[in-house]
């Protein structure tokens, strides 16, 4: 058996302007704390070339198989639509952006599909 793999995960906005100094707690924590009680902090990709996984697992792809979101019901698909979630925002703010947020990235995922197939050989084993 492989040495454990502990995933910590956080909301990026964390580091920023909900918690002041937050992005030095997380270096800290990362360089100093980590190694000193024994964690090596990796990433993945290290992590499963020193210990290649038993079996795979598939990950639900959420409401309408627009995948799956931690932090919201509607899953991935909020980010499709002004879905009304709540945010706490002033009131008559909507979510109405994320629409053509989301058509625009999708627009450049599938001009680049093209390039990144013709450089990714070399490069990426099963993209």
């Amino acid at each position: 058996m492989g040495r454990c793999l502990v995933n910590v995960a956080t909301d990026g906005e964390t580091y920023g302007h909900h918690f002041k100094f937050g992005d030095l707690c997380l270096a800290h924590a990362l360089t100093a704390e980590a190694p000193h009680r024994g964690f090596d902090v990796t990433n993945y990709g290290a992590y499963l070339d020193k210990n290649p996984p038993d079996f795979e697992v598939e990950i639900n792809n959420g409401p309408n198989s627009e995948g799956s979101s931690w932090s919201c019901q509607h899953g991935a698909g909020r980010w499709l639509r002004d879905r009304g979630c709540s945010t706490g925002g002033e009131p008559g703010w909507n979510q109405s952006w994320r629409k053509p947020l989301r058509e625009a990235l999708d627009y450049l995922r599938d001009e680049n599909v093209a390039h990144f197939e013709t450089t990714r050989h070399g490069l990426f084993i099963d993209p």
